[in-house]
């Protein structure tokens, strides 16, 4: 597999050999640029973000300007190789001196990473990079990912004390997730008030249309909570019905 993404890549390297970049008009470069960059993100060998960072040299060198999307695609391929210090570096000092605006896009992505790898702790650094220093307004879905990198660490009473308040706002997918942390929650934790946080959303939002496997998962986590008001013993593998429940 890795090595069908690497010829992938020796395909890239030959069309840039042939679109001669070098005398190409600055615009040209800069779709190149960000055309490459993605395609070595998504990619992820080893020898694809070597890549990235060769082609992120060159751009420097040329002096080539960037946007958002640019900057955040190569923000993301130093986050995926751990490269903490560069990314902080960068947000910290690069963004500041060239005048460039982080984003809640920005911010998403980069917590996503730190998701994946169940580092709670290196999201909530990027959160006070981007939040506290950089003032980049968040949203639900920015929420959603700092929850979500609290969740895949096994930080669920932290998880759901950040989505507690925008309960009554979600999307289906993001109350499919919320309600698999009440499940979880309640399972580990079966007080009063953590029960009524779970038969209240769930009879709040019973209605809300989902689609495809969301709405099966709804079902399955509802049958869940029917068991759970009526006592049944479960086990905590059977209370684990999202994806991001079974993987974490």
């Amino acid at each position: 597999k890795a090595q069908r993404k690497d010829e992938a890549l020796t395909l890239l390297g030959a069309l840039w050999r042939d679109m001669e970049l070098e005398a190409a008009p600055k615009k040209d470069q800069r779709y190149a640029l960000s055309s490459s960059l993605h395609l070595c993100r998504v990619v992820g060998t080893e020898r694809a973000l070597a890549w990235a960072d060769e082609l992120w040299d060159w751009s420097e060198e040329i002096e080539m300007s960037k946007n958002e999307v640019v900057w955040s695609t190569y923000l993301q391929i130093q986050e995926t190789q751990g490269s903490f210090d560069t990314v902080n570096d960068v947000l910290m000092r690069v963004f500041v001196e060239r005048k460039i605006n982080a984003n809640a896009q920005m911010l998403v992505a980069l917590l996503e990473l730190a998701a994946q790898r169940r580092d709670w702790k290196r999201a909530e650094d990027l959160w006070h990079i981007l939040v506290d220093s950089l003032h980049v307004k968040t949203d639900l879905r920015a929420r959603g990912a700092l929850a979500k990198a609290y969740f895949m660490a096994g930080r669920i009473t932290s998880a759901e004390e950040l989505l507690a308040s925008e309960a009554h706002k979600m999307s289906y997918r993001l109350g499919n997730d919320y309600l698999q942390i009440l499940l979880i929650l309640c399972h580990s934790s079966p007080t009063k008030s953590n029960l009524r946080k779970l038969n209240d959303f769930v009879d709040r939002n019973s209605t809300v249309k989902r689609y495809g496997g969301a709405q099966e998962e709804w079902h399955r986590m509802s049958e869940l909570v029917m068991q759970l008001r009526n006592g049944a013993p479960l086990r905590l593998r059977q209370v684990l019905v999202t994806w991001n429940a079974r993987r974490s």
